[in-house]
């Protein structure tokens, strides 16, 4: 008698997702970034809903990918789906200011410490951008400095350091113009060194400090509140910028985000993921004085010419996306959707450390607000696979989001899961 396995097993139930995925092989190498990382085949979803997304063969998962970390209210949130809606049907693109994005710009504005002026992108990724060249104009200096292992966007650029080795560009897609080009601008640095971060800034050449809010992408060590502060002193005393990347903390840690968890407040930051409910949006916020670097000034044709910094972007504040921000910045305000998130996450990753605890795994989870991760490097893809069948997505494998729509149910059922799959890792010898 042959033993069917975890793969035979995932090929039957998603049948029609690996005919589907094998078309979509024909015109692309898969459409989602993280989605081509399930083997054999990723799932292809049909619809989603509160912390639920269902498949083409029919099977509900429960969701910890929100939408990488973008639907603190879960899928098709009744409010946000009647916002966009209304706004749908009243105009998408105007190329022309409109109420509803400046009214987001207000809500930004009061809810996060660093928000003296907001300026709106298409993504996470171009806010980052936009920050460094605005810190760079605005000092005259070149050089941008981060911490080892920080992830700000998949540019080239931005993407030096991190991941190791750390002196090394990860990007290798256009050839720099120079050698060193890429890491000429980039200096990276050991997290909670703060004697290696105050004799990098006092060269006095770096035009920014990048800080990723809470190390949301780290799996080992985080910058401790005293290397916080240190960024914000030394910084402030060698003339350069302190920006925070709050993409994913932004709104989902606090109303205010993690700067206002922390006390301290940037120079600038960078927004996106929430701001949007789902929909494609990005926002730079900072001082007056340092965002000034945008301002068109109508008689200095010199200052638009060569000093200004330039930023356009067709879909910048577009009517849907601000439909979308207005609707949950006006719940997450109170900070009650945050707090139900956390609370679920400690619920989550309790459960996962009595299951990891069974098999010998010690503390398996751990979680910074609604975020957790999952000390599962080594057996990820297996660790993915079997979730899924057992009616869970964890991102990757090996972390993932909590909504404010989980329910204890569905965080018992979500526990229980990864006791069976654990199980049936080891009946596989997968792990």
């Amino acid at each position: 008698m042959t033993t069917s396995t975890s793969f035979d097993m995932f090929e039957k139930k998603y049948s029609k997702s690996k005919k589907m995925f094998q078309r979509s092989l024909n015109v692309s190498r898969g459409m989602n970034h993280d989605s081509r990382q399930c083997d054999p085949f990723p799932i292809i979803a049909s619809h989603a809903e509160g912390s639920r997304k269902w498949d083409i063969d029919g099977n509900a998962h429960i969701d910890y990918s929100m939408g990488h970390a973008a639907l603190l209210f879960g899928h098709s949130h009744p409010t946000i789906v009647n916002a966009v809606s209304k706004q749908m049907a009243r105009g998408t693109l105007f190329a022309h200011e409109s109420e509803i994005s400046i009214e987001l710009a207000e809500r930004v504005a009061a809810l996060v410490p660093a928000a003296e002026s907001v300026e709106f992108t298409s993504s996470g990724n171009e806010a980052n951008l936009l920050t460094a060249q605005i810190a760079r104009a605005y000092t005259k200096r070149f050089k941008i400095l981060k911490f080892e292992g920080d992830d700000f966007g998949w540019t080239d650029e931005m993407n030096v350091g991190s991941a190791e080795p750390y002196d090394k560009p990860r990007a290798g897609r256009v050839p720099p113009l120079m050698d060193g080009a890429l890491t000429g601008g980039i200096q990276v640095v050991p997290r909670n060194d703060i004697a290696a971060l105050e004799q990098a800034l006092a060269k006095n050449d770096v035009a920014a400090l990048f800080v990723e809010g809470a190390e949301a992408h780290a799996t080992g060590s985080v910058a401790s509140p005293e290397t916080i502060q240190a960024a914000r002193t030394l910084t402030t005393k060698y003339g350069a910028l302190l920006i925070f990347d709050e993409v994913i903390t932004g709104f989902r840690f606090a109303p205010g985000g993690w700067q206002s968890l922390i006390g301290i407040t940037p120079d600038m930051c960078s927004l996106a993921k929430v701001l949007g409910g789902g929909l494609p949006i990005g926002a730079v916020c900072g001082s007056a004085e340092v965002m000034g670097m945008l301002r068109i000034k109508v008689d200095d044709p010199e200052w638009n010419r060569f000093q200004k910094v330039p930023h356009a972007g067709s879909y910048n504040g577009n009517g849907v996306s601000a439909a979308a921000g207005n609707a949950v910045l006006e719940m997450v305000a109170t900070g009650d959707p945050q707090r139900h998130a956390d609370a679920m996450t400690e619920r989550l990753c309790n459960g996962f450390n009595l299951e990891g605890a069974k098999y010998g795994l010690g503390e398996v989870a751990f979680h910074r607000s609604s975020m957790f991760h999952l000390r599962t490097a080594k057996f990820a893809n297996p660790l993915l696979r079997h979730m899924l069948l057992n009616g869970v997505h964890i991102h990757r494998g090996t972390h993932g989001w909590v909504s404010a729509v989980h329910s204890t149910q569905d965080i018992d059922d979500t526990v229980a899961a990864f006791g069976k799959s654990l199980g049936d890792l080891s009946h596989e010898n997968e792990f």
